[in-house]
């Protein structure tokens, strides 16, 4: 973790404790300066101000929805109870849009109400990562893949509604909990993911797909968990469907190449505390045999296998602060006292 980083979130918390009555400020970190914003519409306003390449510190509150359209890292405190005791969550309350110069924009540590979505279908988007984040609605990074975008990685995040990547090629998505479908991947990965969604799409489709249309692809080491007696590839094309775990026996694979996958084990089989399609916090992904659901790659399937593995918390990559303590008033010496803890991050 580099010093400035470190540095930088000491000074968050300096002005955190001189703010004890209003919400923290946001932080523009631009060439190893760091500016404070403290209005209601800072987020805006450290946005607005803001250049290619800066980072926006957003501590625990709620803000507004927003366009980005420069190559910017959005850092947040995180979105987990158990882990933004002492900050509270990042709240985004509505969508980020991505205009097309969004290249390399990072999002981490969010709860966005909305949807992360372009401005406009066709937007060609590329090195986009999405870590981290609680989202409530969808993922579209739609079009019609003439000028697709490249090497996006959507990784350790809960989604909510369904992601359309129609406009995506040699994506990355991987480690994430899904409890909706994934739709329209093309030459990417779509590995150590578990699905918890009833698989059946309605009319005008009737299927049975948690994976739809996904097309010269790697499915490895995901989870299918949802008890349905079907399950289908039927729309997807020329994928290697390898190493998953199904809670149902009955799998149609489709025009793809089956290999070694963990079929008919029974949705109360899998994880160690699943119950509802819905993500619960109370809920445990682990595995309950995580030595014999082995993946491609030799550690186990779902999320805590693979190269990103899910972490415990799903605290963001800046130092987090863990705990704080305030004395509710000044001592004989007219001085208040204040720990605060801060943990540094590896990744």
């Amino acid at each position: 973790m580099k010093t400035t980083k470190l540095k930088f979130v000491l000074i968050v918390t300096c002005a955190f404790v001189s703010n004890l009555f209003s919400q923290a400020p946001v932080a523009l970190h631009h060439n190893g300066t760091s500016t404070m914003y403290y209005t209601s519409s800072a987020f805006t306003d450290a946005y607005n101000t803001s250049l290619d390449g800066d980072t926006i510190y957003l501590p625990g509150g709620f803000f507004a929805g927003i366009t980005i359209d420069k190559k910017l890292t959005i850092l947040g405190a995180g979105f987990h109870a158990d882990s933004t005791l002492a900050t509270y969550a990042t709240q985004i309350n509505g969508n980020i849009n991505l205009g097309p110069n969004a290249d390399t924009t990072h999002l981490e540590g969010l709860h966005i109400t909305g949807y992360i979505q372009l401005t406009a279908a066709n937007n060609k988007i590329d090195k986009l990562k999405i870590r981290r984040n609680l989202i409530d609605g969808q993922i579209n990074i739609n079009g019609d893949r003439l000028t697709p975008s490249m090497h996006v990685e959507i990784s350790g995040n809960v989604v909510k509604g369904a992601l359309d990547l129609s406009n995506t090629s040699n994506v990355v998505v991987t480690n994430n909990i899904f409890n909706s479908r994934l739709h329209y991947v093309y030459q990417g990965i779509i590995r150590n993911n578990v699905f918890t969604a009833n698989p059946y799409i309605g009319w005008p489709i009737h299927q049975y797909n948690n994976v739809y249309d996904c097309d010269n692809s790697s499915i490895e080491n995901n989870v299918f968990v949802h008890p349905d007696a079907t399950l289908g590839f039927a729309y997807c094309d020329n994928s290697i469907i390898n190493k998953n775990i199904f809670g149902t026996s009955n799998i149609d694979y489709g025009n793809n190449f089956p290999t070694s996958n963990y079929v008919g084990i029974g949705s109360s089989n899998i994880l160690v505390n699943w119950t509802s399609s819905a993500y619960l916090f109370t809920e445990n992904y682990h595995l309950q045999n995580s030595t014999t659901h082995l993946g491609a790659d030799g550690s186990q399937v779902g999320i805590y296998g693979g190269l990103y593995p899910w972490k415990e918390g799903a605290v963001p990559v800046n130092p987090h602060i863990g705990s704080k303590n305030i004395a509710p008033q000044t001592n004989t010496n007219g001085e208040l006292q204040v720990q605060i803890r801060v943990n540094a991050q590896n990744d």
